[in-house]
C-alpha cells in the first residue's frame, strides 16, 4: 500500500500540483524575472550558498553528528520544489520567480550536491 502512494499517488499529485501552478503563468511572467533579476539572483545566491551554510551552523550550534549531521546538510543542498512553488501560487507571490528559480537551481545542483557532499563529511 505504502509503496503505491509513494511510486504511483505521489508522482501523480506533483504533476497536478505543477500543472495547476503552471497553468496560472504567462510569458509576462518570466519576463519580469529577465528585466529584474536582483531577485532571482538574491534566491539563488540565498538557496545555492546561505541555506548550506545555514545547515553548517546549525550542525555546530546543536553539535549534531553522523546520519543527522549529513541529512540535515544534504537537505540544504536540495533545490525548492513543487511545494516551494505551490506556496508562491498560494500566497500570490512572485511563481514566475519560484518557478525560474526552481529550474534553474534544479539543473546546477546534479553538479554542486556530489561536490559539497564530498566536502561535508571531513568538516
Amino acid at each position: 500500500m505504502f509503496e503505491t502512494l509513494t511510486q504511483i499517488g505521489l508522482p501523480i499529485a506533483l504533476i497536478l500540483i505543477m500543472a495547476g501552478v503552471g497553468l496560472s503563468l504567462t510569458p509576462a511572467d518570466f519576463q519580469r524575472v529577465f528585466r529584474q533579476p536582483r531577485g532571482f539572483l538574491l534566491g539563488a545566491l540565498a538557496q545555492m550558498l546561505l541555506l548550506p551554510l545555514s545547515a553548517v551552523a546549525i550542525i555546530a550550534l546543536f553539535k549534531l553528528e553522523g546520519e543527522l549531521a549529513i541529512g540535515l546538510f544534504i537537505l540544504a543542498l536540495c533545490p525548492g520544489g513543487t511545494t516551494s512553488n505551490l506556496y508562491s501560487y498560494l500566497c500570490k507571490a512572485d511563481v514566475g520567480l519560484s518557478v525560474s528559480l526552481t529550474a534553474v537551481i534544479g539543473f546546477i545542483t546534479p553538479i554542486t550536491i556530489p561536490l559539497l557532499g564530498a566536502w561535508a563529511p571531513g568538516r
